[in-house]
This record gives C-alpha cells, sequence and structure tokens, in this order.
C-alpha cells in the first residue's frame, strides 16, 4: 500500500490518503535454445535442453523424420515470485538420418555346387521398422555361376533409398574350393598288348 499526503492550500484541507497498488510480474530475459541436434528414431529426451528450458510435448514424443522440425519449449526463470513463466517458445530441431548397414551374404561352396540363396542382413532399423521402407530391389547380386572357376566371388548389395536412414552397404562373398575326386569317380581304359620281346608302353586314359 502506497500513502498519499496533500498539504493545506488556502482552499483546501490537507488530506491524507492510501491506496494499493498491483506489481505484476515482469518477464524474464532469455536466449531461444539453437543449435538442438537429433537422430531419426530418438525422443525429445534425447535432447539436452539450456538450464530454465523445458518441453511443452512429453520427453518420450519423437523427434520426427529427417529434417528440420519444429517443437516448443517452455521458459521457466529462477525468481518466480517476480518473473513469469514464459511458454510457447518454438525451437528448431535438426534431426539427421538414422545408420543403416546391409551387408551380403557369405558362402563357402565346393566347385561345380548351384548357386546359393543369395540373402542380405539389415543393421540399424528403429521405430520396429524393416526393410519395407526402403525404396529399390531388395537383394544382392554376383557373378557366381554353376562351375565358375575355384576362387572368390562378391555379393553385392543392392543400390535402395530411404528419406530416414544413410545407407552404408558390406558386399559378402562366394567362395568355391576344389571338388575332391574318388575312386569311384574315376575309370581307366587301357589297350591291350601282346609280348613282342621288346619293351611295352602300356597306354592309359582316364575317363
Amino acid at each position: 500500500n502506497i500513502t498519499i499526503s496533500a498539504a493545506a492550500t488556502k482552499n483546501y484541507k490537507a488530506a491524507t490518503t492510501t491506496v494499493e497498488v498491483e506489481v505484476l510480474k515482469a518477464n524474464p530475459e532469455y536466449t531461444k535454445p539453437t543449435g538442438l541436434v537429433a537422430t531419426y528414431g530418438q525422443t525429445l529426451g534425447n535432447i539436452t535442453l539450456p538450464t530454465g528450458f523445458s518441453w511443452t510435448n512429453e520427453t518420450t514424443t519423437s523427434v520426427g523424420n529427417a529434417g528440420d522440425n519444429t517443437f516448443t519449449v517452455i521458459y521457466t526463470p529462477s525468481d518466480t515470485d517476480n518473473y513469469n513463466v514464459i511458454e510457447d517458445i518454438e525451437v528448431i530441431v535438426a534431426v539427421a538420418k538414422k545408420a543403416l548397414t546391409i551387408t551380403g551374404s557369405s558362402h563357402n561352396l565346393t566347385y561345380g555346387d548351384d548357386v546359393p540363396v543369395i540373402e542380405v542382413t539389415y543393421d540399424g532399423f528403429v521405430n520396429s521398422e524393416d526393410h519395407s521402407v526402403l525404396t529399390g530391389t531388395k537383394g544382392a547380386t554376383t557373378t557366381y555361376v554353376k562351375y565358375s572357376s575355384i576362387g572368390t566371388y562378391e555379393v553385392i548389395p543392392n543400390v535402395l533409398t530411404s528419406a530416414n536412414y544413410d545407407i552404408t552397404y558390406e558386399n559378402g562373398s562366394i567362395t568355391v574350393g576344389k571338388q575332391a575326386i574318388a575312386e569311384t569317380d574315376v575309370t581307366l581304359e587301357y589297350t591291350e598288348a601282346s609280348f613282342t620281346g621288346s619293351a611295352l608302353t602300356p597306354t592309359v586314359t582316364v575317363v
């Protein structure tokens, strides 16, 4: 309360009165958070805000798709008796793509084997997602065919695209080893010869 007094004058008596003054809270000064970053699949709870700030949404809220996404925060000053809490402050969260690795399958074969079932595996999906969120032809290719020579052949994953995943690729391999030959797989053909008194050289052919 404030007391106001007026002195007497020639025409007026002295007077005193009391008035009530309401002091409103002031808006605090603050610096809006910038440089907020996250990765696809994370939540707001994974982002650290400066002191005094909190998210308007629950911290379990997804940061959304890759790109710049807008959210709101609340600023609570340390002196809430004299300063207002400021709500609905818009901030930008830069969401990066999630790393995803696609790997071709590997196989050990013996010369003459059929082409195996070529597959790929995925490492890095989030939000219970799978290869269905990727664009392109799934699978892999190889130059190996039946009766290819002994050696190693790459299994190369097909190139895919995604708005939310940063994809890297790792090749698999097909390693072809020698085929063992069993005795039962060998047939000998020879030409009969009669002794003539001189040394003979027999002819033997492996079939």
